[in-house]
Protein backbone atom coordinates (compact mmCIF):
# COMPACT_ATOMS: atom_id res chain seq x y z
CA UNK A 1 0.00 0.00 0.00
CA UNK A 2 1.24 2.88 -1.41
CA UNK A 3 0.68 6.66 0.31
CA UNK A 4 1.22 10.04 -1.20
CA UNK A 5 0.21 13.23 1.47
CA UNK A 6 -3.06 15.23 1.82
CA UNK A 7 -3.10 19.00 2.23
CA UNK A 8 -7.03 19.92 2.18
CA UNK A 9 -8.36 21.37 5.35
CA UNK A 10 -11.85 22.62 6.21
CA UNK A 11 -13.04 26.31 4.84
CA UNK A 12 -10.38 26.07 2.53
CA UNK A 13 -12.98 26.55 -0.54
CA UNK A 14 -14.97 29.71 1.23
CA UNK A 15 -17.91 28.81 0.83
CA UNK A 16 -21.06 31.33 1.01
CA UNK A 17 -23.20 30.17 3.38
CA UNK A 18 -27.03 31.25 2.47
CA UNK A 19 -29.59 28.84 2.89
CA UNK A 20 -29.11 26.49 -0.08
CA UNK A 21 -25.35 26.31 0.45
CA UNK A 22 -26.23 25.01 4.40
CA UNK A 23 -28.55 22.58 2.98
CA UNK A 24 -25.57 21.02 0.41
CA UNK A 25 -23.05 21.14 3.54
CA UNK A 26 -25.41 19.41 5.63
CA UNK A 27 -27.37 16.72 3.51
CA UNK A 28 -25.32 17.66 -0.18
CA UNK A 29 -22.26 17.94 -1.78
CA UNK A 30 -20.71 20.56 0.75
CA UNK A 31 -19.72 18.88 3.98
CA UNK A 32 -16.48 20.53 5.05
CA UNK A 33 -18.04 23.60 4.49
CA UNK A 34 -16.93 25.99 6.83
CA UNK A 35 -20.14 27.64 8.82
CA UNK A 36 -18.47 28.92 11.86
CA UNK A 37 -20.20 32.16 11.11
CA UNK A 38 -23.45 31.03 11.87
CA UNK A 39 -24.16 32.08 15.45
CA UNK A 40 -26.47 31.61 18.31
CA UNK A 41 -28.36 35.01 16.92
CA UNK A 42 -29.26 33.29 13.81
CA UNK A 43 -32.39 32.33 12.45
CA UNK A 44 -33.17 28.23 13.84
CA UNK A 45 -33.26 25.94 10.79
CA UNK A 46 -29.89 27.66 10.03
CA UNK A 47 -28.93 26.95 13.32
CA UNK A 48 -29.71 23.30 13.08
CA UNK A 49 -28.43 22.76 10.17
CA UNK A 50 -25.26 24.44 11.32
CA UNK A 51 -25.04 21.98 13.61
CA UNK A 52 -25.63 18.83 11.67
CA UNK A 53 -22.33 20.08 9.67
CA UNK A 54 -19.99 20.85 12.78
CA UNK A 55 -20.69 17.81 14.20
CA UNK A 56 -19.83 15.61 10.84
CA UNK A 57 -16.66 17.90 11.43
CA UNK A 58 -15.52 16.52 15.12
CA UNK A 59 -16.32 19.61 16.64
CA UNK A 60 -18.63 19.16 19.03
CA UNK A 61 -18.87 21.97 21.43
CA UNK A 62 -19.40 24.54 18.48
CA UNK A 63 -22.40 22.19 17.65
CA UNK A 64 -23.52 21.98 21.21
CA UNK A 65 -23.51 25.82 21.66
CA UNK A 66 -26.10 25.71 18.41
CA UNK A 67 -28.25 23.12 19.00
CA UNK A 68 -28.54 23.15 23.58
CA UNK A 69 -30.65 26.26 22.78
CA UNK A 70 -32.80 24.80 20.11
CA UNK A 71 -34.29 22.44 22.08
CA UNK A 72 -35.71 24.80 24.13
CA UNK A 73 -37.64 26.42 20.98
CA UNK A 74 -41.31 26.25 20.87
CA UNK A 75 -41.40 24.60 17.67
CA UNK A 76 -41.40 20.90 18.51
CA UNK A 77 -40.25 19.97 15.37
CA UNK A 78 -37.11 21.67 15.60
CA UNK A 79 -36.54 20.70 18.98
CA UNK A 80 -36.91 17.30 17.99
CA UNK A 81 -34.34 17.54 15.82
CA UNK A 82 -31.71 19.75 17.80
CA UNK A 83 -32.50 16.68 20.52
CA UNK A 84 -31.19 14.05 17.98
CA UNK A 85 -29.14 15.07 16.41
CA UNK A 86 -27.12 16.03 19.68
CA UNK A 87 -27.68 13.00 20.81
CA UNK A 88 -26.21 11.41 17.33
CA UNK A 89 -23.00 13.40 18.18
CA UNK A 90 -22.81 11.65 22.06
CA UNK A 91 -23.14 8.58 20.54
CA UNK A 92 -20.31 9.10 18.15
CA UNK A 93 -18.16 9.48 21.34
CA UNK A 94 -19.59 6.22 22.99
CA UNK A 95 -22.23 7.82 24.63
CA UNK A 96 -25.31 5.41 24.44
CA UNK A 97 -26.87 6.41 27.58
CA UNK A 98 -26.62 10.14 27.24
CA UNK A 99 -27.64 9.80 23.22
CA UNK A 100 -31.01 7.67 24.84
CA UNK A 101 -31.77 10.36 27.10
CA UNK A 102 -31.79 12.69 24.01
CA UNK A 103 -33.23 10.16 21.59
CA UNK A 104 -36.30 10.13 24.23
CA UNK A 105 -36.27 13.68 24.27
CA UNK A 106 -36.93 14.07 20.47
CA UNK A 107 -39.69 12.11 20.78
CA UNK A 108 -41.51 13.78 23.85
CA UNK A 109 -41.01 17.21 22.02
CA UNK A 110 -43.42 15.75 19.14
CA UNK A 111 -46.10 15.32 21.30
CA UNK A 112 -46.57 19.04 21.82
CA UNK A 113 -47.39 18.96 17.79
CA UNK A 114 -50.76 20.91 17.38
CA UNK A 115 -50.40 22.99 20.29
CA UNK A 116 -50.62 26.69 19.10
CA UNK A 117 -47.81 29.62 18.99
CA UNK A 118 -45.44 28.11 16.67
CA UNK A 119 -44.98 30.18 13.75
CA UNK A 120 -42.59 30.11 11.20
CA UNK A 121 -41.60 33.41 8.66
CA UNK A 122 -42.17 32.51 4.61
CA UNK A 123 -38.47 32.46 4.39
CA UNK A 124 -38.40 29.87 7.56
CA UNK A 125 -40.70 28.07 5.82
CA UNK A 126 -39.04 27.67 2.51
CA UNK A 127 -35.55 26.28 4.40
CA UNK A 128 -37.45 24.09 6.47
CA UNK A 129 -38.87 22.27 3.73
CA UNK A 130 -35.80 22.26 1.51
CA UNK A 131 -33.92 21.04 4.96
CA UNK A 132 -36.78 18.24 5.78
CA UNK A 133 -37.61 19.42 9.08
CA UNK A 134 -41.01 17.75 9.07
CA UNK A 135 -43.12 15.53 11.76
CA UNK A 136 -41.80 12.57 10.11
CA UNK A 137 -38.73 13.37 9.78
CA UNK A 138 -38.51 14.16 13.22
CA UNK A 139 -40.32 11.60 14.47
CA UNK A 140 -37.67 8.42 12.26
CA UNK A 141 -34.71 10.27 13.68
CA UNK A 142 -35.30 9.90 16.88
CA UNK A 143 -36.69 6.38 16.17
CA UNK A 144 -33.12 5.11 14.78
CA UNK A 145 -31.60 7.22 17.22
CA UNK A 146 -32.92 5.03 20.22
CA UNK A 147 -32.52 1.87 17.49
CA UNK A 148 -28.55 3.02 17.64
CA UNK A 149 -28.64 3.37 20.99
CA UNK A 150 -29.88 -0.13 21.57
CA UNK A 151 -27.19 -1.33 19.65
CA UNK A 152 -24.53 0.11 21.43
CA UNK A 153 -26.46 -1.22 24.59
CA UNK A 154 -26.75 -4.71 23.78
CA UNK A 155 -30.10 -4.44 23.12
CA UNK A 156 -30.55 -5.97 19.24
CA UNK A 157 -34.26 -7.40 19.98
CA UNK A 158 -35.05 -4.30 20.92
CA UNK A 159 -32.64 -2.10 18.44
CA UNK A 160 -34.71 -4.60 15.68
CA UNK A 161 -38.39 -3.18 17.01
CA UNK A 162 -37.33 0.54 17.18
CA UNK A 163 -36.15 -0.18 13.47
CA UNK A 164 -38.92 -1.50 12.04
CA UNK A 165 -41.23 1.12 13.39
CA UNK A 166 -38.81 3.98 11.81
CA UNK A 167 -39.32 1.99 8.69
CA UNK A 168 -43.01 1.93 9.21
CA UNK A 169 -42.90 5.46 9.52
CA UNK A 170 -40.83 6.15 6.33
CA UNK A 171 -43.40 4.30 4.90
CA UNK A 172 -40.65 1.32 3.74
CA UNK A 173 -41.89 -2.42 2.82
CA UNK A 174 -39.72 -4.61 4.67
CA UNK A 175 -38.04 -7.41 2.68
CA UNK A 176 -37.83 -10.75 4.58
CA UNK A 177 -34.55 -12.18 3.26
CA UNK A 178 -32.95 -8.96 4.04
CA UNK A 179 -34.27 -7.67 7.25
CA UNK A 180 -34.79 -3.67 7.46
CA UNK A 181 -33.28 -3.09 3.35
CA UNK A 182 -34.05 0.60 3.23
CA UNK A 183 -35.53 0.77 -0.46
CA UNK A 184 -38.46 2.86 -2.25
CA UNK A 185 -42.13 2.03 -2.79
CA UNK A 186 -42.52 2.68 -6.61
CA UNK A 187 -43.52 5.66 -7.86
CA UNK A 188 -42.27 9.00 -10.07
CA UNK A 189 -39.54 10.57 -9.20
CA UNK A 190 -36.70 7.92 -8.20
CA UNK A 191 -34.72 7.98 -11.38
CA UNK A 192 -32.18 10.57 -10.70
CA UNK A 193 -31.34 13.24 -7.47
CA UNK A 194 -33.59 16.15 -6.96
CA UNK A 195 -32.57 19.78 -7.47
CA UNK A 196 -32.22 20.29 -3.50
CA UNK A 197 -31.75 17.49 -1.56
CA UNK A 198 -34.71 16.42 0.18
CA UNK A 199 -33.59 15.16 3.68
CA UNK A 200 -37.60 13.89 4.81
CA UNK A 201 -37.47 11.56 2.29
CA UNK A 202 -33.59 9.42 1.66
CA UNK A 203 -32.10 10.32 4.90
CA UNK A 204 -34.26 8.46 6.69
CA UNK A 205 -33.71 5.74 4.37
CA UNK A 206 -30.00 6.23 4.63
CA UNK A 207 -30.03 5.65 7.74
CA UNK A 208 -32.34 2.68 8.74
CA UNK A 209 -29.94 1.09 6.26
CA UNK A 210 -27.02 1.78 8.35
CA UNK A 211 -28.95 1.19 11.42
CA UNK A 212 -30.06 -1.88 10.09
CA UNK A 213 -26.62 -3.19 9.21
CA UNK A 214 -25.12 -2.29 12.54
CA UNK A 215 -27.96 -4.33 14.11
CA UNK A 216 -26.63 -7.33 11.66
CA UNK A 217 -23.04 -6.66 12.84
CA UNK A 218 -24.37 -7.22 16.42
CA UNK A 219 -25.97 -9.88 16.06
CA UNK A 220 -23.23 -11.76 14.14
CA UNK A 221 -25.26 -11.55 10.96
CA UNK A 222 -21.93 -9.43 8.82
CA UNK A 223 -23.58 -11.09 5.61
CA UNK A 224 -26.90 -10.09 6.20
CA UNK A 225 -25.02 -6.62 6.60
CA UNK A 226 -23.55 -6.43 3.40
CA UNK A 227 -26.70 -5.21 1.37
CA UNK A 228 -28.37 -3.36 3.67
CA UNK A 229 -25.19 -0.97 3.72
CA UNK A 230 -24.65 -1.20 -0.27
CA UNK A 231 -28.45 0.00 -0.68
CA UNK A 232 -27.57 2.99 1.69
CA UNK A 233 -24.89 4.12 -0.65
CA UNK A 234 -27.08 3.68 -3.49
CA UNK A 235 -29.39 6.00 -2.15
CA UNK A 236 -27.11 8.57 -0.67
CA UNK A 237 -25.12 8.60 -4.00
CA UNK A 238 -28.55 9.14 -6.11
CA UNK A 239 -29.04 12.14 -3.55
CA UNK A 240 -25.29 13.80 -4.26
CA UNK A 241 -24.69 13.47 -0.30
CA UNK A 242 -21.25 13.38 0.05
CA UNK A 243 -20.73 12.40 4.12
CA UNK A 244 -23.52 9.60 3.82
CA UNK A 245 -22.01 7.94 1.35
CA UNK A 246 -19.00 7.69 3.08
CA UNK A 247 -20.51 6.72 6.04
CA UNK A 248 -22.15 3.71 4.20
CA UNK A 249 -18.97 3.14 2.56
CA UNK A 250 -17.39 3.12 6.12
CA UNK A 251 -20.21 0.59 7.16
CA UNK A 252 -19.99 -1.48 4.07
CA UNK A 253 -16.44 -2.51 4.63
CA UNK A 254 -16.49 -3.36 7.99
CA UNK A 255 -19.48 -5.55 7.29
CA UNK A 256 -17.46 -7.06 3.98
CA UNK A 257 -14.83 -7.02 6.35
CA UNK A 258 -16.63 -8.87 8.95
CA UNK A 259 -18.25 -11.25 6.80
CA UNK A 260 -14.47 -12.35 5.42
CA UNK A 261 -13.31 -13.01 8.95
CA UNK A 262 -16.48 -14.82 9.57
CA UNK A 263 -15.58 -17.08 6.90
CA UNK A 264 -12.28 -18.09 7.68
CA UNK A 265 -11.72 -17.31 11.51
CA UNK A 266 -11.45 -14.36 13.30
CA UNK A 267 -7.69 -13.15 12.72
CA UNK A 268 -6.91 -15.58 10.06
CA UNK A 269 -7.35 -13.67 6.74
CA UNK A 270 -4.81 -11.34 5.70
CA UNK A 271 -4.50 -10.98 2.30
CA UNK A 272 -1.18 -13.09 1.25
CA UNK A 273 -1.32 -15.20 4.16
CA UNK A 274 -1.77 -18.96 4.35
CA UNK A 275 -5.35 -19.93 6.34
CA UNK A 276 -4.43 -23.02 8.24
CA UNK A 277 -7.38 -25.67 8.99
CA UNK A 278 -9.65 -24.13 7.36
CA UNK A 279 -12.26 -25.55 3.99
CA UNK A 280 -9.35 -24.10 1.03
CA UNK A 281 -12.78 -22.68 -0.98
CA UNK A 282 -14.37 -20.67 1.96
CA UNK A 283 -10.71 -19.25 2.38
CA UNK A 284 -10.33 -18.38 -0.38
CA UNK A 285 -13.74 -16.39 -0.48
CA UNK A 286 -12.69 -14.46 2.48
CA UNK A 287 -9.35 -13.59 1.36
CA UNK A 288 -10.68 -12.34 -1.77
CA UNK A 289 -12.52 -9.79 -0.54
CA UNK A 290 -9.92 -7.93 1.79
CA UNK A 291 -8.14 -6.05 -0.72
CA UNK A 292 -12.10 -4.64 -1.75
CA UNK A 293 -12.73 -4.16 1.80
CA UNK A 294 -9.47 -2.40 2.03
CA UNK A 295 -8.97 -0.25 -0.76
CA UNK A 296 -13.32 0.95 0.30
CA UNK A 297 -11.92 1.94 3.88
CA UNK A 298 -8.59 3.22 2.39
CA UNK A 299 -10.85 4.92 -0.46
CA UNK A 300 -13.60 6.64 3.12
CA UNK A 301 -10.32 7.53 5.06
CA UNK A 302 -8.86 9.86 1.62
CA UNK A 303 -11.98 11.29 1.25
CA UNK A 304 -13.26 11.85 5.13
CA UNK A 305 -9.36 13.61 5.68
CA UNK A 306 -10.15 15.91 2.51
CA UNK A 307 -13.39 16.84 3.89
CA UNK A 308 -12.63 17.40 7.13
CA UNK A 309 -14.87 15.09 8.39
CA UNK A 310 -12.89 13.95 11.66
CA UNK A 311 -16.16 12.35 13.12
CA UNK A 312 -15.46 9.56 10.56
CA UNK A 313 -11.92 9.93 9.90
CA UNK A 314 -10.91 8.37 13.39
CA UNK A 315 -13.20 5.33 13.40
CA UNK A 316 -12.50 4.55 9.06
CA UNK A 317 -8.39 4.36 10.26
CA UNK A 318 -9.44 1.79 13.08
CA UNK A 319 -11.37 -0.42 11.36
CA UNK A 320 -8.86 -0.06 8.24
CA UNK A 321 -5.86 -0.59 10.86
CA UNK A 322 -7.11 -4.02 11.69
CA UNK A 323 -7.34 -5.23 8.20
CA UNK A 324 -4.17 -3.60 6.81
CA UNK A 325 -1.38 -4.87 9.02
CA UNK A 326 1.47 -3.29 7.10
CA UNK A 327 0.11 -0.17 7.65
CA UNK A 328 -1.52 -0.63 10.78
CA UNK A 329 1.10 1.27 13.32
CA UNK A 330 0.56 4.49 10.75
CA UNK A 331 -3.39 3.99 10.88
CA UNK A 332 -3.48 3.76 14.44
CA UNK A 333 -1.37 6.98 15.08
CA UNK A 334 -3.80 8.42 12.39
CA UNK A 335 -6.34 7.23 14.44
CA UNK A 336 -4.80 8.64 17.28
CA UNK A 337 -4.09 11.92 16.48
CA UNK A 338 -7.98 12.39 15.00
CA UNK A 339 -9.63 11.46 17.88
CA UNK A 340 -7.12 13.69 20.37
CA UNK A 341 -8.48 16.57 17.86
CA UNK A 342 -11.77 15.67 18.04
CA UNK A 343 -12.17 15.77 21.77
CA UNK A 344 -10.29 18.92 21.63
CA UNK A 345 -12.98 20.59 19.80
CA UNK A 346 -15.57 18.50 22.50
CA UNK A 347 -17.63 20.02 24.98
CA UNK A 348 -16.56 18.76 28.69
CA UNK A 349 -19.28 16.55 28.31
CA UNK A 350 -18.45 15.27 25.27
CA UNK A 351 -15.10 14.22 26.63
CA UNK A 352 -16.22 12.76 29.89
CA UNK A 353 -18.62 10.05 27.61
CA UNK A 354 -15.48 9.48 25.55
CA UNK A 355 -13.15 8.82 28.70
CA UNK A 356 -15.86 6.28 30.11
CA UNK A 357 -16.73 4.65 27.24
CA UNK A 358 -15.77 0.87 26.22
CA UNK A 359 -16.55 1.73 22.73
CA UNK A 360 -13.65 4.49 22.33
CA UNK A 361 -10.51 2.85 22.36
CA UNK A 362 -8.60 3.66 25.61
CA UNK A 363 -5.27 3.50 23.70
CA UNK A 364 -6.29 6.61 21.79
CA UNK A 365 -7.18 8.29 25.11
CA UNK A 366 -4.58 10.15 26.84
CA UNK A 367 -4.22 11.79 30.32
CA UNK A 368 -3.05 15.26 30.21
CA UNK A 369 -3.22 17.51 26.90
CA UNK A 370 -3.68 15.43 23.87
CA UNK A 371 -0.90 15.22 21.12
CA UNK A 372 -0.83 17.50 18.61
CA UNK A 373 -2.23 20.03 20.56
CA UNK A 374 -1.77 22.51 17.58
CA UNK A 375 -5.78 22.17 17.03
CA UNK A 376 -7.82 20.21 14.24
CA UNK A 377 -6.30 22.46 11.27
CA UNK A 378 -3.20 21.71 12.18
CA UNK A 379 -3.59 18.23 12.01
CA UNK A 380 -5.33 18.25 8.96
CA UNK A 381 -2.39 19.39 7.12
CA UNK A 382 0.96 18.98 8.82
CA UNK A 383 -0.43 15.41 10.80
CA UNK A 384 -1.78 14.25 7.53
CA UNK A 385 -1.56 10.21 6.58
CA UNK A 386 -0.16 9.33 2.98
CA UNK A 387 -2.77 8.92 0.91
CA UNK A 388 -4.04 5.29 0.16
CA UNK A 389 -3.81 4.85 -3.42
CA UNK A 390 -7.10 2.66 -4.34
CA UNK A 391 -7.23 0.12 -7.34
CA UNK A 392 -10.43 -0.24 -9.62
CA UNK A 393 -11.59 -2.75 -8.11
CA UNK A 394 -13.21 -0.99 -5.68
CA UNK A 395 -15.06 0.86 -8.13
CA UNK A 396 -18.25 -1.18 -7.86
CA UNK A 397 -18.30 -0.40 -4.49
CA UNK A 398 -16.45 2.01 -3.45
CA UNK A 399 -16.81 5.85 -3.96
CA UNK A 400 -18.93 6.10 -7.36
CA UNK A 401 -18.40 8.64 -9.92
CA UNK A 402 -19.03 11.37 -7.70
CA UNK A 403 -16.40 10.76 -4.96
CA UNK A 404 -13.87 8.60 -7.12
CA UNK A 405 -10.76 7.83 -5.50
CA UNK A 406 -7.96 9.34 -7.52
CA UNK A 407 -4.48 7.31 -8.59
CA UNK A 408 -2.01 9.72 -7.71
CA UNK A 409 2.09 9.27 -8.46
CA UNK A 410 3.67 7.85 -5.33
Amino acid sequence: MQFTRSVRAVGQDDVVIDDASLVRAAFGDLPGADVSAISPADRPTRRWLAGVVLGAQGRYAAAATLLGPLRAVRDPVLASLAASTLAAHRRQLGGHVAARRLDAEALTHLAQLGRPGVTRSVEELVLAEAAGVTESAARVDALLGLAADAVGLGRVDEARRLLAAAERELGLERQPERRGRPGRRGGAGETGPPPLPQPADWRGQVRAGWVGAEIELAAGRAEAAVPLAEAAGRLARTAGAARHVLKSDLVLGTALAVAGQAESGIGEVVAGSTVVGRDEDAAGSAIARLPTCIALLGCVLNHTVDLGLLSLVWPAALVLAQHAPDESAELLDWANNALSCVLRAADPIGRRIAAASPWVPSALLHSGEPPNAAGWAKFLTDKAPDRVKVGAQASDRGCGTSLGCRKESP
